[in-house]
């Protein structure tokens, strides 16, 4: 059906063969776990390689500029 909620979870947590309520299950399943260094990465490319590279050019177009992830 189209435009309905995904139940899995609630079946899950209603499921005592799992063990585990809707909350628990959702603080496993939150993708911000799964990102890893991700963001530190980024912050790592933006100031040891992009701003640099970006540097001789800023005189050229006379803007302020900004990169946000």
């Amino acid at each position: 059906k189209e435009g309905q909620d995904n139940p899995f979870l609630e079946m899950i947590a209603s499921d005592p063969a799992f063990g585990l309520k809707k909350e628990e299950l959702e603080s496993i399943l939150d993708p911000r776990r799964f990102t890893g260094r991700a963001p530190q990465q980024v912050e790592e490319f933006l100031e040891e390689e992009l701003y640099p590279a970006l540097e001789p050019y800023r005189d050229k177009l006379n803007l302020k500029s900004q990169v946000r992830v």
